[in-house]
């Protein structure tokens, strides 16, 4: 991966040039002639460190647009599908988004995060065309930052964070907490200040704070600093994502601190727990059980489905999400009758609670990804991973 700094001041201008773009492009791109069949571009991470996320989201959305071309289609359209890998890479989002329009996108799945969808979105939004990540996490996708015409259905970072930490404060006991960021990618980051803002409102106390970079092999840097501190924490929130994230958490526990950590959906599926054999105290969002035992049962037919056609997923982040996105484009078509964004942005913008298969599902005319979805939270203990349970919010804070 490139280093931080180069590709937060690339994703900077990329974002800073949303604007200009919306202004420049017309309707003469894009869009549908409403008649033969509907062209759906997956430009996706089908390579690095986010093919976790993203395979799985590109199999359960085939799974949807399969069912979708057995009943004949959206409207009698049905829906072809081309897709270009990012191969988890800046440059890599563009070059896929210019591959799927080239072969005629009229919406587009980009991959599941922020900072890696950009690229695609802004090459999405210059042929007026609607792209939707499957599953970042950052409130950025707001019309006045990423612009019109780009989507998240995944969950917000904010709703992530502020859950973990009534978690830690209400179930775990816990009244001090270390807070370690990985500040590579939006989410993180995101997560990180909106668990620290509700941990303090609740009564909670941050005594440290550290960082890490996705690339960094070594941290006794940071695990000595929690071992100097007087007290032990009560808990760590650890804000990252696999592999650097892993490799934190295995220093970690090899340092010999035992405390309770904590972290996001980014830690979703168990394909990471042999790296750190006999991991205990982990708890972990996501947005679905893959035990088969989530508290609704569409969660549970549809991860059956997708494991008799492909196997296990490794994430049920990717594949709620992907086939979600699907769903959306279905139900917003319905309404709008067209793929040209003037028409389908405020379908989906109509959405309030809407019913999906990953949850409950809210756009507006100014945020473009659901802030308060509710949250499972799984408990890994010996290297299993259990479902503690659904967790919604009481508040989220707003975070920038």
């Amino acid at each position: 991966m490139r280093l931080t700094r180069l590709r937060t001041v690339a994703v900077a201008i990329m974002v800073a040039a949303v604007a200009v773009g919306v202004t420049a492009c017309g309707s003469s791109e894009g869009g549908s002639s409403n008649t033969g069949p509907i062209t759906i571009g997956f430009a996706t991470a089908q390579s690095g460190a986010f093919a976790s996320y993203d395979q799985p989201a590109v199999q359960s959305a085939k799974l949807k647009v399969e069912k979708i071309n057995a009943e004949g289609g959206i409207e009698g359209r049905k829906i072809k599908i081309v897709e270009a890998d990012t191969r988890t890479e800046i440059s890599g989002a563009r070059e896929a988004a210019d591959e799927v329009l080239a072969a005629g996108a009229e919406f587009m799945m980009t991959t599941c995060d922020f900072d890696y969808s950009t690229p695609s979105i802004i090459e999405a939004q210059s042929h007026n065309v609607v792209a939707m990540s499957p599953c970042a996490g950052s409130t950025k996708f707001r019309t006045d930052i990423i612009g019109p015409n780009g989507f998240s259905m995944g969950t917000g970072a904010g709703a992530e964070g502020a859950s973990q930490a009534e978690f830690a404060y209400e179930k775990l006991h816990a009244r001090t907490a270390y807070v370690v960021v990985d500040p590579t990618i939006d989410i993180d980051k995101q997560s990180a200040q909106a668990f620290e803002i509700r941990f303090k409102e609740l009564g909670g106390k941050i005594v440290g704070n550290d960082v890490f970079q996705q690339e960094d092999q070594a941290f006794s840097a940071q695990t000595n600093r929690i071992r100097e501190l007087s007290e032990a924490p009560d808990m760590i929130y650890l804000a990252s994502y696999p592999p650097g994230g892993v490799r934190f958490l295995r220093s970690l526990r090899a340092a010999g601190i035992e405390e309770p950590v904590l972290s996001e959906s980014n830690f979703d599926g168990s394909y990471w727990l042999k790296s750190v054999p006999g991991l205990s105290n982990f708890y972990h969002t996501a947005y679905g059980s893959l035990q088969g035992n989530d508290p609704d049962p569409a969660v549970n037919k549809l991860i059956a489905e997708v494991t008799k056609k492909y196997g296990k997923p490794e994430t049920s982040i990717g594949s709620l999400s992907g086939y979600s996105v699907i769903e959306a484009f279905q139900k917003a078509y319905e309404k709008a009758k067209s793929t040209e964004a003037s028409k389908l942005i405020p379908a989906l913008q109509e959405f309030n609670n809407e019913k999906l298969v990953i949850g409950p599902t809210t756009f507006n005319s100014t945020y473009h990804i659901t802030l308060d979805r509710p949250v499972r939270i799984i408990e890994v203990q010996n290297g299993k991973e259990k479902l503690v349970g659904l967790w919604s919010p009481k508040k989220v804070p707003k975070i920038e």
